[in-house]
């Protein structure tokens, strides 16, 4: 990467997240001095924002992490798992009634 005199280059990681949450986005903004020196990169799946700070100029970036969520059940399954355990009620009715 190319910069002003004086440019200072910054590499941020995000270090691994724990279990159940995961990198969503990476988002920077700088403030630009000139015209043209919108120079910072950033890629989720490396983890890792690449800033070229030029002097003077500021650079803000986010990590945006999220909770990973549990699958709703298909309807199906639900239905299929309602099915099973009212049969099973059913028979412990039954053998209730029968004692």
């Amino acid at each position: 990467m190319g910069g002003a005199v004086g440019s200072l280059e910054f590499a941020v990681t995000e270090s691994m997240l724990p279990k159940g949450w995961n990198l969503l986005d990476i988002q920077c903004e700088e403030n630009l001095l000139r015209e043209g020196t919108d120079n910072t990169t950033w890629s989720v799946e490396d983890r890792t924002a690449v800033l070229l700070v030029d002097p003077g100029e500021t650079v803000n970036c986010e990590f945006i992490n999220q909770v990973r969520t549990v699958p709703a059940m298909p309807a199906w399954a639900l239905l299929a798992l309602l099915v099973m355990l009212g049969v099973g009620g059913l028979s412990y009715l039954r053998r209730q009634a029968v004692s």
